[in-house]
């Protein structure tokens, strides 16, 4: 199997490129530079791969909620990389792909948080097979905290950021094992789509969209 996986929707983002059974990940900490460094580092890594572009069976990334200039970064190199090599997409939403961390045995539910912004995160609840109970919703963090408080067998899978944030014990995300498991586990399925179909996943507005509402309500 032969692809890239792309994940710009939280910090660090994330890159990981698999030909067969190598696999190369390398974590993009300078968030604000994602889109002058990710190309270069794809290069990089395709050709450490000894891969082009139009050799890999697909293109996987995650298309958010998270930060609104990082999802938009790599749905868009996805989205053209596709256009260009005609190669299919998945599409993976990065609350539902933190439940392919490895988890206890025992869970039954699994509620999963990524950092909105300020003092919002986004949240979501699966069951142990990954189906959706509670669909993603934007919530604070203290209700978001008083809603884990009250789940007592659930399991929490939050990336760094809303981790540290949420103050409760949670596993926190390894996108090196999540990002890998649930492209490869959506392609398997069948879950792949033309690069017309990929759109970005927002729940809540973008910063420069709440402040132009803000100005309006002040006439």
């Amino acid at each position: 199997m032969k692809y890239i996986a792309i994940d710009t929707a939280g910090d660090p983002a994330a890159i990981l490129v698999t030909c067969g059974e190598k696999t190369l990940f390398r974590a993009v900490t300078e968030q604000k530079r994602t889109s002058e460094v990710l190309l270069p580092k794809l290069d990089e890594m395709l050709d450490e791969c000894k891969l082009s572009l139009p050799e890999l069976d697909f293109l996987a990334v995650v298309t958010g909620p998270g930060s609104f200039t990082g999802i938009r970064i790599g749905v868009n190199t996805v989205k053209t990389f596709s256009y260009v090599n005609g190669t299919p997409i998945v599409a993976i939403d990065a609350l539902e792909k933190l439940t392919y961390n490895y988890l206890p045995g025992e869970t039954n539910r699994i509620i999963c948080a990524v950092h909105a912004y300020a003092n919002f995160c986004y949240l979501a609840i699966y069951d142990k097979s990954g189906n959706v109970i509670e669909n993603p919703d934007a919530l604070e963090y203290t209700a978001a905290r008083e809603l884990i408080e009250g789940d007592k067998n659930a399991a929490i899978i939050a990336d760094g950021a809303a981790c540290d944030r949420l103050g409760v014990s949670c596993i926190r995300d390894n996108p090196n094992v999540s990002l890998a498991r649930a492209a490869e586990s959506f392609y398997a399925r069948g879950k792949t789509v033309n690069h017309a179909a990929v759109e970005p996943f927002y729940i809540m507005k973008s910063q420069a969209e709440r402040e132009l509402e803000i100005k309006e309500k002040r006439g």
